[in-house]
């Protein structure tokens, strides 16, 4: 009791020494009858930054106009679809799990103490999977799931004797790293397109992916631009608040599987298998995936009917206690900064004002507009001043990055994107885009 602060009053210091005298066992029914009493766990607390509740209305409210914008900007004739991809890491083994065990005191010491049967590199092994969430439950059977692992997990013998029992929606990549990259991202993006072919003939198609440094950079957004998808980033340091997979699908996925596991591993006296284990991973995957409709999730989280049915628990952390006010529009450079890293190097505005890649090539071959046109919102880009139509056409023409030197983004944008010459300069509205060169794995598109 020496840590009990000195200047507590002695009508409290004298309940607590008296509950400090008890048994253990006295202590421990105390505390368990004093968290029924208060609504409490065992637990511990989540590891979060504490944002002031400014910052997260300004950074929410910088979000909703862009997802906003972003399904303005879908033609009549092609409703929007709101795609939401994150990764999560998955173990090896869920040995290990809290419950009741037998005292090391009371097992006679001619027997060995249970212990579970693991090995370290379960235990500590991981991989990656990447996986996606629709508001539409008859496209949520067709969208990709990508699991990712190293070369130590994913080996040559477990991916042939897996091969028949993969779904055909789920696709195993074996790569040096577990972790996800940009060119891992790229070939997300690729599967994507492939799986939504047809759809994507009726539907806009807007992803949404929160600013981890493996899912923007200008060779992701060139890519997702060919292949007709648009890219929307949620908020940094806000993904538990605004990100459907973070709000409503992660733990109900991990918490079907430890519960799988444990049933499987009570079945057998042996250890799981990898290949049980995969099979696990599939069936639990597809169970939560498409047997849970997420509607509600980009509803709740303010993705979808303009965040008429944003939850409670959201603007309550903005400091508000009516849903905010989010103007129309898309959001200014330096509302679109406050959703990236302060550090990240990357044109927002070319990401804001999104134009697909058809549409810019008729952009860059025609004659520049005059002040007083714009582009057409059915060509999926909002109306515009001839201003802005030219920084949505051209990557490098908008000067606007989140980071404070100015003149090294500039460098890097004219860098990355520069002018035909020789025989096709009298094109003067064609560019090639040059991303920097870098020592990287072979790409996987």
């Amino acid at each position: 009791m020496n840590s009990l602060p000195s200047d507590l009053p002695w009508c409290v210091r004298q309940p607590l020494q008296e509950l400090a005298s008890r048994s253990d066992r006295g202590q421990r029914r105390w505390l368990a009858s004093f968290r029924r009493r208060w609504g409490a766990r065992v637990g511990k607390l989540p590891n979060r930054e504490h944002l002031q509740p400014e910052l997260i209305r300004r950074k929410s409210v910088a979000y909703y106009k862009w997802i906003n914008h972003a399904q303005s900007c879908a033609p009549a004739s092609k409703p929007p679809l709101l795609v939401n991809m994150d990764e999560t890491s998955l173990a090896l083994s869920f040995e290990g799990a809290v419950g009741t065990v037998v005292c090391s005191k009371h097992i006679p010491q001619t027997l060995l103490a249970p212990t579970a049967d693991v090995s370290t590199g379960d235990t500590h092994g991981h991989v990656t999977f990447a996986s996606m969430i629709t508001h539409d439950t008859s496209i949520q059977p067709l969208l990709p799931q990508v699991l990712l692992g190293n070369e130590h997990v994913l080996t040559q013998v477990l991916l042939k004797e897996i091969q028949p029992h993969v779904p055909n929606n789920v696709t195993l990549l074996r790569m040096k790293s577990g972790w996800n990259c940009h060119q891992v991202m790229r070939k997300i993006l690729s599967l994507l397109a492939k799986a939504l072919e047809e759809v994507m003939k009726e539907r806009y198609v807007i992803l949404l992916l929160d600013v981890h440094r493996s899912h923007f950079d200008q060779t992701i957004f060139t890519h997702a631009r060919k292949l007709g998808i648009r890219l929307v980033y949620i908020p940094a340091k806000l993904t538990f608040l605004l990100q459907p997979c973070d709000t409503h699908y992660f733990a109900k996925l991990k918490s079907a599987l430890r519960s799988a596991w444990r049933i499987a591993r009570c079945s057998k006296d042996d250890k799981l298998s990898k290949v049980e284990w995969l099979k696990i991973i599939f069936k639990c995957a597809r169970q939560v995936l498409q047997g849970t409709a997420w509607d509600k999730a980009f509803r709740s989280t303010g993705a979808l009917a303009l965040q008429q049915e944003v939850s409670p628990r959201v603007f309550y952390r903005m400091g508000l206690t009516v849903r905010p006010h989010v103007p129309s529009g898309p959001p200014s450079r330096e509302e679109a900064c406050l959703i990236f890293p302060s550090r990240a190097k990357i044109n927002v505005m070319t990401h804001v004002m999104w134009c697909p890649a058809k549409d810019l090539m008729a952009t860059a071959s025609s004659p520049p507009a005059s002040s007083s046109h714009g582009i057409a919102s059915g060509s999926g880009c909002a109306a515009s001043s001839s201003g802005v139509a030219a920084e949505s056409a051209l990557p490098s023409s908008v000067g606007a990055t989140c980071s404070a030197a100015s003149s090294s983004d500039a460098a890097l944008s004219s860098a990355s994107c520069k002018p035909v010459t020789g025989s096709l300069a009298a094109k003067a509205h064609k560019w090639v885009l040059r991303p920097r060169k870098t020592k990287t794995a072979p790409d996987l598109d």
